[in-house]
């Protein structure tokens, strides 16, 4: 979490109000009117001739300023002195090994500070394993990689449940997928030996009039709703999906094979009797619009052939338990919806409302949509 400190120099003018319902809490005054206030009209800067140039701020000049940004920890400070001739910045010492400190380096300039942000939190084992993971990545993967890294929390990261080969499937999938998926292009702006590279995707939409259009995500919501491994209040991690989620929900974390990651359990897997998902995929030209085959409308019916609108005791979070019982409520709905279509490189989140303790989803193209696969709600944002 960012720590932004603000130094603000303020007046405070305190007011005092009756109470409600409590009234003449004022002394009558009764006095006699001799005369009209005059009106006051307050000088300009250029009539404050009584100013010395000293705290006259028209008249300074800029000898030196300094910019720095970095995260603030908490109990922890940074500033800046002025030596007499030039300002010098007070900041802290990071305590990097040198394979954290090459990761970020080799980590896009963007995501430099959130990655810093973690790394000098970790413990220097922790440091080194996850450092490595960034080191030893190629391109195209090593941005997806570096950002899941910068944007998981440090307890899980230093976890028996975190694991490094998961974070690069991840990335490695997504680009699988993208092979085979006519209705998206993962788009790279640049690569690692560039200062400021990206990636994004394209998505194929057609209009109204039947013209096909491609259209690009935001570079954020690419990496924040379609390559980050946490869906919601999941643990990314490895499941089995057999083992139920009661009485916790870290008992059916499970190293590989018998654990499974929902981006590829739910692409390429199905149990007896249900479709897979990826190759109801495979013949879709666009990802939505039109009267004909949508990716989309496919992930749309593939979550209702799947689900049933019930529950029982174990209420789950994990997307491939959730798959493996084959029911749930509106909050297993919308988590196994959102992993779906995020399985199917379509960016998704799960939004909620509190009052009526509902949850659906949204998906992206170029706009958010409103989604609820169970209620058959697409593109209906005042339903709830």
């Amino acid at each position: 979490m960012k720590h932004v400190v603000l130094i603000l120099l303020a007046i405070s003018i305190s007011l005092c109000f009756a109470e409600r319902g409590i009234t003449n809490t004022l002394p009558d005054f009764h006095g006699i009117c001799v005369g009209t206030a005059q009106q006051w009209i307050p000088e300009s800067s250029s009539e404050r001739t009584s100013q010395t140039s000293q705290f006259n701020r028209e008249e300074w000049v800029l000898v030196d300023s300094l910019f720095f940004n970095q995260y603030v920890h908490g109990h922890k400070m940074v500033g800046a002195m002025f030596n007499g001739d030039s300002l010098d910045a007070i900041t802290l010492q990071f305590m990097l090994i040198s394979e954290a400190q090459a990761a970020i380096e080799k980590a896009p300039l963007w995501a430099r500070q959130e990655l810093t942000n973690i790394f000098v939190q970790l413990d220097e084992t922790s440091q080194f394993i996850w450092a490595e993971i960034i080191n030893s990545a190629t391109d195209p993967y090593i941005d997806e990689i570096a950002f899941s890294i910068a944007h998981s929390s440090v307890a899980w990261l230093q976890s028996q449940y975190s694991y490094t080969q998961l974070i690069v499937d991840n990335a490695q999938m997504m680009y699988q997928y993208d092979t085979e998926l006519n209705y998206v292009n993962i788009v790279d702006y640049g690569s690692s030996t560039d200062e400021d590279y990206y990636s994004t995707t394209s998505y194929a939409f057609e209009d109204s009039l039947g013209v096909v259009h491609w259209l690009e995500t935001p570079r954020d919501i690419y990496y924040w709703y379609l390559v980050h491994p946490k869906i919601t209040d999941e643990v990314p991690s490895y499941i089995n999906p057999i083992t139920p989620e009661t009485p916790g929900h870290l008992i059916n974390i499970e190293d590989p094979p018998i654990g499974v990651f929902w981006r590829d359990y739910l692409y390429n897997f199905s149990d007896v009797g249900y479709p897979v998902l990826r190759d109801s995929l495979l013949s879709c030209p666009v990802l939505w619009g039109g009267d004909g085959r949508t990716a989309m409308n496919e992930v749309h019916d593939w979550v209702n052939e799947t689900m049933t609108f019930t529950s029982d005791y174990e209420r789950r979070h994990q997307p491939v338990r959730i798959y493996k019982k084959h029911i749930g409520r509106c909050g297993e709905h919308a988590d196994l919806t959102a992993a779906a279509a995020r399985s199917a490189l379509i960016p998704c989140t799960s939004i909620l409302t509190l009052s009526g303790d509902h949850t659906w989803d949204e998906f992206w193209c170029d706009r958010w949509i409103t989604w609820e696969p169970v209620s058959n709600v697409v593109d209906d944002p005042m339903r709830y």
